[in-house]
């Protein structure tokens, strides 16, 4: 047995620790003699893990010993209760650091209030389409004689009846053209209409429920047309007007469907589409749909089958560009695709198909609130720190009496947590005052944002409050529970914090220059900004 390995320390440790006593001897016997059976069958490493499972195996009822009335565990209830009551002590007697730690954080949390709706308004942008995994937008990229490419959101409709009839790998081409405008008739009365010509995979392609209507068949044949409710109620004053007539350029159209309305978080938005045949039978349409140069208005997506790789649908793309490429050698274009969440927010391609948030303004926001919150929490932990000196005879205290570093860590977590938690409260009222200001931000924000809030976002709320509470009395609370017994008896001069490069040092610096950073870049913008909305354009 000499020249046979030992089974996992830990493992066994673990075991040890568990098992009741009485019966410890004869199962870790039968634990180490299978472990050297599989040793001998198996090797060493997959016995290594066999004993693992085995040791985890063991841990049953009639196995794991009492610990009732151990001395390292203690009444939970009764130990949370009374670091609860000890920490509302402490905030009350010691008002005035309390409300600077209180406001401090509010302020800073009111940012990230914003940011965290801002962030989770934008993730969810066509998260409802079903096949969403699978829908890739094709976009143009044309070279310039100078060698520049300029990308577009958009492709001819060339290219997606081209990938529809001769790539049997692409499952469905959803093709959209960007000019159903203008107004509308019934009755004598006109009604503005907005939306898009669209081929008849399309409500295959994305998820917008038809109320009324055959989704088969709504965009088949031409002077077809899908509204959505609003649009119908708007016009008819009632949902069902499948079979109405709506006359637009002197030309009657047939409503089809009705859709249930499009939700804020799409990047497509419309009030009507009409069937893409009805554009296609026109003079204009003729021509485009053998035109590979005419990229300006329309758009194509492709629906993937489960399993296919995206490189292999480029590998078509790019066959087809090099083909076409070389019967127009002065209109250069190459294909690429992009995914349905990769859209929104964009990263500034030409002849989106509707407003797209740049991506660049969505980092900008989460760098500043970083840089917000972290000073914050540099804040609330230099506060501490030096309110600590205050508090070095009662960690004495504790530790004399018994406590472990561990529930002195709670302790003062369980302070910065209720710090961060009345704080949430005034966030929020200060994050229902500055909303509406920010969607008046910029142009982008205020087309594509509302900002509203969900269950799911005050979860996220309580959530970073709680998470933020840690990360800030983290700091002051490790410092705090490596404060020698004797030493903090003695008083503040044995404890020695104040002396050298300390900590709170280092943190105060950082926290200025967080703060003297975040000064500079809002100066910045905000010049910026007086200096776009003041340019004389002549």
């Amino acid at each position: 047995m000499k020249n046979l390995p030992t089974p996992p320390k830990y493992p066994g440790h673990l075991f040890r620790w568990f098992c009741k006593e009485d019966i410890y001897a004869e199962l870790e016997g039968d634990l180490r003699e299978e472990f050297y059976q599989h040793v001998e069958k198996f090797g060493i490493k997959k016995a290594n893990a066999i004993y693992r499972k085995e040791v985890l195996r063991m841990i049953r009822p009639s196995i794991l010993k009492s610990f009732t009335g151990h001395t390292l565990h203690t009444n939970q209830t009764a130990m949370i209760k009374n670091y609860t009551l000890v920490a509302v002590r402490n905030l009350q007697r010691n008002k005035l650091f309390s409300a600077i730690n209180v406001f401090g954080l509010s302020v800073s949390m009111a940012v990230a209030l914003v940011t965290i709706t801002f962030v989770s308004e934008i993730d969810s942008f066509d998260t409802f389409h079903e096949k969403r995994d699978r829908i890739w937008r094709v976009n143009n990229y044309r070279q310039l004689e100078n060698g520049e490419v300029n990308p577009y959101a958009t492709t001819s409709l060339f290219t997606g009846q081209y990938l529809r009839d001769e790539f049997p790998g692409i499952e469905k081409v959803a093709q959209v053209y960007n000019s159903l405008y203008g107004d509308v008739t019934k009755d004598g009365e006109t009604h503005p209409l907005r939306g898009y010509f669209a081929s008849e995979e399309f409500l295959d392609v994305f998820t917008f429920p038809l109320l009324y209507g055959n989704a088969e068949t709504a965009l088949k044949e031409p002077f077809s047309l899908i509204v959505t409710e609003s649009a119908a109620l708007r016009i008819f004053d009632r949902k069902d007007v499948v079979g109405e007539i709506l006359n637009r350029s002197d030309k009657p159209y047939k409503i089809t469907g009705v859709l249930k309305d499009i939700p804020k978080n799409s990047h497509l938005q419309f009030q009507a589409l009409a069937s893409l045949t009805t554009y296609q039978t026109s003079e204009r349409g003729k021509g485009a749909l053998s035109d590979w140069t005419n990229m300006w208005s329309s758009y194509a997506y492709i629906l993937l089958p489960e399993g296919t790789d995206e490189s292999q649908a480029q590998g078509w793309l790019n066959q087809l560009a090099e083909n076409q490429n070389s019967k127009a050698p002065r209109f250069q274009i190459e294909l690429g695709i992009e995914s349905l969440a990769s859209i929104f927010p964009g990263d500034g391609k030409f002849n989106q198909i509707s407003i797209v948030l740049p991506r660049d303004n969505v980092n900008s926001m989460v760098i500043l609130t970083l840089i917000v919150i972290f000073s914050a929490c540099f804040n609330y932990a230099n506060l501490s720190i030096a309110r600590s000196l205050k508090r070095a005879k009662e960690i004495g205290v504790r530790k004399v009496v018994g406590a472990r570093k561990s529930q002195i860590f709670t302790q003062f977590i369980t302070e910065a947590i209720m710090v961060t938690v009345l704080s949430l409260g005034i966030a929020y009222l200060l994050f229902r005052l500055i909303r509406p200001e920010f969607l008046e931000l910029n142009f982008y924000i205020s087309r594509t944002l509302t900002l509203e809030l969900t269950s799911n976002i005050y979860l996220k709320f309580l959530l970073f409050a709680v998470l933020l509470g840690f990360l800030a009395g983290m700091v002051p609370a490790i410092m705090m529970t490596r404060f020698k017994t004797i030493n903090s008896l003695k008083g503040v001069k044995s404890l020695g914090i104040t002396r050298g490069l300390s900590l709170r040092k280092i943190l105060i610096g950082i926290q200025f220059t967080l703060s003297m950073g975040f000064a500079i870049l809002v100066t910045l913008a905000y010049k910026q900004y007086k200096y776009a909305l003041n340019f004389d354009l002549g």
